[in-house]
């Protein structure tokens, strides 16, 4: 059973009144100040080894959204790590869409104007997405996944989760930052799409910018716009970055085909496992370097993978991914800290189900989190210790 560390925010209200917009100063502090907490506990339990250089995987919030967690928030977190001498930074990869956030270049502007200057910036995936390393995988839908090439300096990740809703997914937590928040654009493509670019022919110019940069030739102009061949084309989605009339889409619509959810585990188990250590005691459902078992108790195989923290609060029916103005649908909860992805998004789920009368805001528990179990991601069962 795995444990899970909770540290509630002061006054359990919704932020803000209920109106959405970023976290108000005094519960700004509260929540940074719970981060740490939690961190401290778990740090000394024992349960994991901390090394010298720790990058915190955060969402700067797109342009326009109101409810992202802002920097303050993870004060606590980077006080936590500086005071031990690790050296940190921020980590992102570039989304799929056009967008504030689809290159580095316009990715760290947008960092910039949120206020994420503290730490360097790191964009995993390179300038376009075109910088990914292939991660093997044992799944229903992947042998391998395209995860952000920065990840792979280094042995340890922060998690930084902001907990809330997900119009696709359900829910967005720590199972859905390391899907679809380790992954190259191309990684993004895979799990949201699985599918082929889609060309607007009313927004096309046919300026021939996606033929001139599509690497694998699957793009010609035709006489009203751009096609691209499906047979040719290998998702790596840089002709949506690099259209200028954002003329070029991923198809949404395959995501409906009912497996949405479990391509975004089989990519979260990819960068769940990539920085785990070896271990003699069997082989991983994922990957042949690491564990699948939760409670292993092979010592070199334990106590060096991620850190999981998630903050519950702002919590929105949308993902921060949204460049528009929500608001929350439940008080705020707390802080929670794992090194078990699974535990913490139940741990997650339950406390928002419990602080609701038992209403069951978020949708897709059960699938995201009974697949990433049968995966051997981690456990839905917990031991959760309040700070």
């Amino acid at each position: 059973m795995s444990k899970v560390y909770f540290a509630a925010i002061p006054g359990n209200g919704i932020s803000n009144g209920g109106q959405g917009g970023p976290v108000s100063g005094e519960t700004a502090e509260s929540a940074s100040l719970a981060g740490r907490r939690v961190l401290e506990a778990l740090a000394g339990s024992g349960e994991v080894q901390l090394t010298g250089k720790i990058p915190l995987k955060v969402h700067f919030g797109e342009t326009g959204n109101k409810t992202f967690l802002g920097p303050e928030i993870y004060a606590g977190v980077r006080d936590f790590l500086a005071e031990r001498s690790i050296e940190s930074s921020y980590i992102e990869t570039n989304v799929l869409y056009a967008g504030h956030r689809c290159n580095r270049e316009v990715h760290l502007k947008t960092a910039a104007n949120h206020g994420f200057t503290q730490l360097p910036v790191i964009i995993a995936d390179g300038d376009q997405g075109e910088e990914f390393i292939e991660v093997p995988v044992k799944g229903r839908h992947f042998t391998s996944c395209r995860i952000g090439r920065a990840f792979a300096d280094f042995d340890q990740v922060l998690v930084v989760s902001h907990f809330k809703g997900h119009r696709m997914a359900g829910f967005g937590g720590a199972i859905k930052q390391l899907a679809m928040g380790f992954a190259s654009r191309a990684g993004k493509m895979d799990q949201h799409a699985n599918a082929v670019p889609f060309v607007i022919p009313i927004k096309c110019s046919r300026c021939g910018a996606c033929v001139k940069y599509c690497p694998e030739k699957a793009i010609s102009m035709g006489f009203i716009r751009a096609r691209i061949n499906a047979g040719a084309c290998v998702g790596c989605a840089g002709c949506i970055a690099r259209c200028p009339k954002k003329a070029i889409i991923p198809n949404f619509l395959k995501s409906f085909s009912g497996n949405f959810v479990e391509r975004v585990v089989e990519y979260a188990a990819a960068a769940h496992f990539m920085n785990a250590s070896s271990c003699s005691s069997g082989d991983s459902s994922f990957s042949d370097s690491s564990c699948s078992d939760s409670s292993c108790s092979d010592s070199s195989c334990r106590g060096m993978g991620n850190i999981y923290v998630s903050f519950a609060m702002n919590i929105t029916k949308g993902c921060d991914c949204e460049g528009v103005a929500m608001k929350p649908i439940s008080p705020d909860i707390g802080v929670f800290a794992s090194l078990d992805p699974v535990a913490i998004d139940q741990a997650c789920l339950d406390m928002v189900a419990r602080v609701n009368n038992g209403r069951k805001l978020l949708s897709k528990g059960d699938a995201t989190l009974g697949y990433a179990e049968k995966m051997g991601m981690g456990s839905r069962e917990y031991e959760l210790i309040q700070i």
